[in-house]
């Protein structure tokens, strides 16, 4: 997605003291950078050498958010929502995964597409939600721990957000030719082909998000030789226009305006074909028994991938608006504390909603998927019937000898 969600934990400048009067000199410069860097609200400030630093540019950074309602709010749902929707996740995808794999539904094309979102789906959440709740909770960020970490993480939470979006696409593509040619079907969607369009979309995807190896790394302030601030994970210096003014929009197309606009044409598209063809059945009276089942199947998977498409839009779609609106706000340092703090809120539940969407994939499976249902009970209840089965057989069996046996003893007395 086209954001970074370093705004989620609200953290203090340490080196307020260091620099509120000091000023930088023409050799403060480590590595050509000689950035400030506050994770509130993802506020930069950069100074130029000569630069007087004064107590009153830093006001609207240093005060005491924890006063706030918002901001208890904010910091209970990253420390025990976010946790919960961690959990419910990771343990629903697991589940979906041994279902389709386990299942008959195993066979079909759109189970390649499902297993690979359950897995990207974790990994984001691992990543993704599970660094925020560390920040909350210990005040620990992974990607401060080396700079190539800051790097490696990047590319990997932007892919995986990335790829589960574009996964959907992929099998409602899949659902349009499934429903709008059904025929050829069978032919174009094929578990090969499945494959070989994820591993595609991924690749692209890396390589789109790989510019965060060149783009991202470390930055430090010095004053007088003195290290004031550092820190592992910071854009490079000269590329902030690329990052703010370029890439925000490069990635917004790919990762949430193109997507969205392709879900919605599929989904629209098989709607539409399926009202047709059950009017059309109506009509003509001729539905064949033997097709039924095959219909019936199609169509379960059809209304499952809607309710997947319809939650996404849902769940993802407040945080896109939330940056865009951001993008339009007025400068941060203008702002009112109380401004400030529901800003944060705000991200945070946006957050909070775009991790739900990558955790409740299993519970829209169960809902609205008769055929995942029918799988779901028959992989993790199924070996138990069988069991019963057996028992009862073989209770059969020997109550059936004994009265065998019983019937030759009365015959022979």
């Amino acid at each position: 997605m086209f954001f970074t969600n370093t705004s989620m934990a609200f953290s203090s400048m340490s080196y307020k003291s260091t620099v509120a009067s000091d000023t930088i000199s023409d050799d403060v410069t480590q590595r050509g950078i000689y950035n400030v860097s506050a994770t509130i609200n993802a506020v930069n400030a950069t100074f130029e050498p000569g630069t007087e630093i004064t107590e009153t540019m830093y006001d609207y950074m240093y005060e005491d958010y924890e006063e706030y309602i918002e901001f208890k709010i904010a910091d209970i749902l990253n420390t025990y929502v976010l946790f919960g929707i961690i959990i419910v996740g990771l343990v629903g995808n697991v589940t979906s995964i041994v279902v389709l794999r386990c299942s008959s539904m195993f066979l079909n094309p759109p189970s390649v597409y499902l297993i690979a979102l359950a897995i990207s789906d974790s990994f984001a959440l691992i990543l993704g939600g599970g660094r925020v709740w560390v920040i909350s909770l210990w005040d620990i960020d992974i990607r401060e721990l080396h700079e190539w970490v800051c790097k490696i993480h990047h590319v990997a939470i932007y892919t995986l957000l990335d790829f589960s979006a574009w996964l959907l696409v992929a099998l409602s593509v899949d659902r349009v030719i499934t429903v709008y040619m059904p025929l050829r079907a069978k032919l174009v969607c094929t578990r090969i082909r499945a494959v070989i369009v994820s591993l595609c979309i991924l690749i692209t995807l890396i390589l789109i998000n790989g510019h965060y190896l060149f783009t991202v790394g470390y930055f430090a302030v010095i004053i007088d030789n003195e290290v004031v601030y550092e820190s592992n994970c910071y854009i490079v210096e000269g590329l902030e226009t690329f990052h703010t003014e370029y890439w925000f929009w490069i990635d917004a197309v790919f990762a949430s305006f193109l997507p969205f606009t392709l879900l919605m044409i599929s989904n629209i598209t098989i709607v539409v074909v399926i009202i047709r063809a059950s009017q059309r059945r109506r009509q003509t009276m001729q539905a064949v028994s033997s097709s039924s089942s095959s219909d019936n199947q199609t169509r379960s998977l059809t209304i499952m991938l809607i309710c997947l498409s319809i939650t996404f839009l849902i769940l993802t779609g407040p945080v896109v608006v939330f940056f865009l609106l951001d993008r339009l706000n007025v400068d941060p340092k203008e702002e009112a504390s109380y401004d400030r703090v529901k800003s944060h809120m705000y991200s945070v539940i946006v957050f909070c909603l775009m991790y739900t969407n990558n955790a409740i994939n299993f519970i829209l499976y169960c809902v609205s998927g008769k055929k995942f249902r029918s799988s779901l009970v028959d992989v993790f209840c199924g070996s138990r019937r069988r069991r019963n089965m057996l028992k009862d057989s073989r209770t059969s069996l020997s109550t059936s000898r004994s009265v065998l046996s019983a019937s030759d003893v009365s015959q022979t007395m």
